[in-house]
């Protein structure tokens, strides 16, 4: 069984990482509820902290008090600026053996994080993840602590008002099946679901009636195993907002339980965008709502999605956080190759690029469509990644198009940084609710209020 998906009652780290041990000091979730930072995680540092759990005095020596039986440790060894330090395999089989012996009734794992030439431990309790060569270590040991906490429920739920939940409640809605876009009831809160091909496009939404703008939320990537589609990100929101919704689902996620994000790239004869982007505006039309009153919301894929889409949706607007740009420089590779796995048939990145351009890239969407829609693009500063790999593209990519194509020169295209580090995200993180839906107001007012 892989360790994300393993049921852990407390979580915390040993070693020389600050990074971690203020993300732990952060959790308040266990009776472990700060991180032991002091310790190398080398020899030296390890062999004193088992000498001290068989009895003796020191500073650790009460790190864990009483036996807790039935209940589960994960221990993280090791971290980010001495990762190149590691003891031997007996000196880990001993430091498990120490914890055995002080904590006769609570199992446990320890999990050692290290470079690729580091030991091979015999306990049966340690496991040793070895670090990609050349790769970012901080950011592979943080997306790692990362899925293990979100799969655990208790926890995630103990965190959820620290961590800034995206939605809040119990997902209960009722489920229409629509035979028309019209049908759509108005003032009615629940999850919709029209087939078209022989898919099922899922969202959740609501209609607020006559002159009302409407407001169109992506999905960001979702997390296995503890979610699965549909998945509904920002529903709970709905109520809050005067403007009628729809809270869109990916049914590319259907495609393979492994993937995490789809993009809403379909399949090779079947792309869900272009699919999902005429449902959306039937059901305008269907209630009277303009395109320049439709307004596309998204964070990361739900902000490559909301780009694409009003692209597609000709006259409306895209409000987008920390977006994708060019999902072929995803920096993820995993998930780009489901992508090809999965939608494109096992065609290589080129082959699939070449073959569908504007399916990979927004840049590559706007020359399509010869159309830029009005965006407004919010930039986390802390988020370098997307700095390189998107934002700067966008840029690029827009300020080209505008010199090659005169008439795209009257879309109004804001850009504005916004400032947050999550202690395990990193800069690829979003703005809270209430900023959130300070934003959609003031998009709402520029490109829609402003324009009547």
């Amino acid at each position: 069984m892989s360790i994300h998906t393993e049921h852990f009652d407390y979580i915390c780290s040993l070693g020389c990482s600050a990074q971690l041990g203020e993300y732990f000091k952060t959790l308040q979730y266990s009776p472990i509820n700060t991180a032991v930072a002091g310790i190398p995680a080398h020899s030296e540092g390890i062999q004193n902290w088992a000498s001290q759990l068989d009895g003796t005095t020191g500073e650790y020596s009460d790190f864990f008090s009483g036996n807790h039986p039935g209940r589960v440790l994960l221990v993280y060894l090791s971290g980010f600026d001495d990762a190149s330090e590691y003891a031997d395999s007996s000196e880990l089989d001993v430091f498990c053996a120490a914890l055995e012996r002080q904590y006769p009734g609570l199992d446990f794992r320890v999990l050692l994080l290290s470079p690729s030439s580091g030991p091979r431990p015999s306990h049966q309790r340690l496991t040793r993840i070895s670090l990609p060569a050349g790769a970012n270590h901080r950011n592979y040991i943080l997306r790692h602590v990362e899925k293990v906490i979100e799969n655990q429920p208790a926890m995630v739920k103990a965190l959820a008002g620290k961590r800034g939940p995206v939605d809040k409640g119990e997902y209960n809605a009722t489920k229409v099946r629509l035979a028309r876009p019209q049908d759509m009831p108005a003032d009615t809160s629940a999850e919709f679901v029209i087939n078209r091909r022989g898919i099922d496009f899922e969202f959740y939404g609501r209609l607020r009636g006559a002159g009302a703008p409407l407001v169109v939320f992506g999905q960001s990537a979702i997390t296995r195993p503890a979610s699965k589609p549909p998945v509904f990100h920002r529903w709970s929101w709905i109520d809050d907002l005067p403007y009628s919704c729809m809270v869109l689902n990916d049914p590319t996620l259907y495609l393979s339980d492994e993937m995490e994000g789809g993009w809403f790239q379909g399949t090779e004869d079947h792309f869900y965008m272009e699919t999902a982007a005429q449902l959306i505006r039937e059901i305008a039309d269907a209630n009277d709502i303009a395109p320049r009153k439709i307004l596309f919301f998204g964070s990361s894929a739900g902000g490559f999605t909301s780009m694409q889409m009003a692209t597609m949706v000709k006259g409306s607007h895209a409000l987008v956080q920390i977006p994708q740009v060019d999902m072929s420089d995803y920096h993820v590779a995993a998930a780009v190759d489901h992508l090809l796995t999965h939608c494109y048939g096992g065609k290589d990145l080129q082959e699939a690029k070449r073959l569908y351009p504007d399916r990979w890239s927004v840049i590559e969407t706007f020359r399509k469509y010869r159309h830029i829609p009005n965006i407004w693009y919010l930039q986390n500063s802390h988020d370098a990644n997307h700095l390189k790999r998107h934002f700067s593209k966008f840029v690029s990519g827009v300020s080209d198009l505008m010199i090659e194509t005169p008439q795209l020169r009257d879309s109004q295209v804001l850009t504005e940084f916004y400032s947050l580090n999550h202690p395990v995200r990193g800069g690829h993180t979003v703005l809270g609710k209430d900023d959130t839906l300070r934003f959609i107001d003031r998009a709402i007012a520029r490109f829609i209020e402003g324009a009547a």
